[in-house]
């Protein structure tokens, strides 16, 4: 059985992401923990050691409790197998990786708003968090339809990330959802034609089907293509899925055209490292 750890705020993009989910363990049986982490900083100077310290936590506790049981409460309706969350205060990133590492889990969940701007997408895939998770996560952006899924692979695409690609897939969602995957090799992201002024795309990206699936992989490809363009209309290739399976190697490590990519989908993403 997964065991998924799901981050949990007082905001629309949780609940997103805590319903997409609950539609997932309904058909994998996959076991859920919410968590919540409540970050000092954000109440302002704190206060030194001992008893007055404790008190002062507590009250963080005991007001973050009560927020997040009602954003817990609102999805039990339609998802009765989610439990207590589990509330500590810290330093958000440290506790995530803490706790996925002593509990061993298997996926981390997380919901994060569409944005037309690819900033916070890319501060995100490029913070000490997401550089340091030890398992894949599931960035929730949207409630959609799991259909059909798709495996992206960009520039210096090999066998091996097509294997880890699908191996990641099967990880989490085995046999039990029979959902077709698709492949798509993208081998020029950007060279394609920019947007115009009026900011549409002058063109579509430029595909083809490819007659052959990669060796050595376990998931059968529903269809194999290779792709090339703007990031923009290679995200356009994208918006008929229901989740993108992709790698987030060199994660803020400078400019990517892959994560470029990734900004513009709408769609949740299913994103893991070698």
């Amino acid at each position: 059985m997964i065991k998924a750890l799901i981050s949990v705020n007082p905001d629309l993009a949780s609940s997103l992401a805590l319903r997409f989910i609950c539609r997932i363990s309904r058909l994998t049986g996959m076991e859920m923990q919410t968590f919540h982490v409540v970050e000092p900083s954000e109440s302002g100077q704190t206060p030194g050691t001992g008893w007055v310290r404790r008190t002062w936590e507590q009250g963080l506790l005991d007001t973050a409790r009560a927020r997040i049981f009602q954003v817990i409460n609102a999805e039990k309706t339609s998802c009765p197998s989610l439990g207590a969350p589990k509330i500590v205060v810290g330093d958000r990133d440290r506790e995530i990786i803490g706790e996925l590492e002593t509990g061993r889990y298997d996926l981390f969940v997380e919901g994060m708003l569409y944005s037309f701007s690819p900033s916070n997408f890319n501060k995100k895939i490029g913070s000490a968090l997401y550089r340091n998770l030890p398992c894949p996560v599931i960035l929730v952006k949207n409630l959609v339809g799991l259909e059909q899924g798709i495996c992206l692979l960009g520039e210096g695409k090999d066998d091996e990330g097509i294997r880890n690609a699908a191996a990641t897939f099967l990880k989490i969602f085995g046999d039990k959802i029979k959902v077709p995957v698709d492949l798509l090799l993208c081998d020029s992201i950007g060279t394609g034609r920019e947007p115009t002024s009026a900011g549409m795309e002058t063109s579509g990206a430029v595909e083809k089907d490819l007659d052959h699936s990669p060796k050595g992989v376990d998931l059968k490809f529903r269809r194999v293509r290779a792709a090339e363009g703007t990031a923009a209309q290679v995200a356009e290739l994208l918006r008929p899925y229901g989740l993108v399976i992709t790698e987030m190697s060199g994660a803020g490590r400078g400019k990517s055209h892959l994560h470029e990519v990734l900004s513009r989908v709408v769609c949740p993403l299913l994103l893991f490292r070698r």
